[in-house]
């Protein structure tokens, strides 16, 4: 993860210029007459690129989270492997992580040894939840702790 604004902002004017770089450089005098074939080509093709720096950028108030991230180009899975989730300020997708097959043909539980529960206002509901659905998954015990970070409204 990004945490720092100073980073994020020169990565973003990076970002910004090959952006806008790429975009002319493709908008040709045959795709002037018509952009929005190219407008959509552009955003698919560019979409790989802008994706995956919007999945590490964090306020520096997370930052003793410590927190890693797994991206992959969405456009090598297939649909069934994405999932989608409503944001407050946007549609997200992820890739849904599937656990190993073992020799019985069975799915083995994911190497999972922690998990920290956000900000949020039931944490204690939220974890007794996550312990039945862990329990339920067939996994043993694994550590759920709570995020002492807090949301603030700047």
């Amino acid at each position: 993860m990004i945490y720092s604004r100073e980073k994020q902002e020169q990565a973003a004017a990076i970002l910004a210029k090959a952006t806008l770089d790429f975009y002319l450089k493709g908008l040709s005098e045959e795709r002037r007459s018509d952009c929005a074939e190219w407008r959509s080509a552009f955003f698919y093709t560019f979409d790989g690129f802008i994706y995956p720096f919007a999945s590490t950028v964090k306020e520096a108030c997370w930052s003793r989270e410590d927190e890693y991230r797994i991206y992959t180009d969405h456009r090598l899975s297939t649909l069934e492997d994405l999932g989608f989730k409503q944001r407050h300020s946007m549609l997200s997708r992820y890739l849904k992580l599937k656990p190993p097959v073992g020799q019985d043909r069975k799915a083995q539980p994911l190497p999972i040894r922690e998990i920290m529960i956000g900000p949020g206002n039931h944490p204690e509901f939220t974890k007794l939840n996550l312990t039945f659905l862990l329990q339920q998954l067939g996994y043993g015990p694994v550590e759920i702790s709570h995020s002492d970070i807090h949301l603030w409204n700047p």
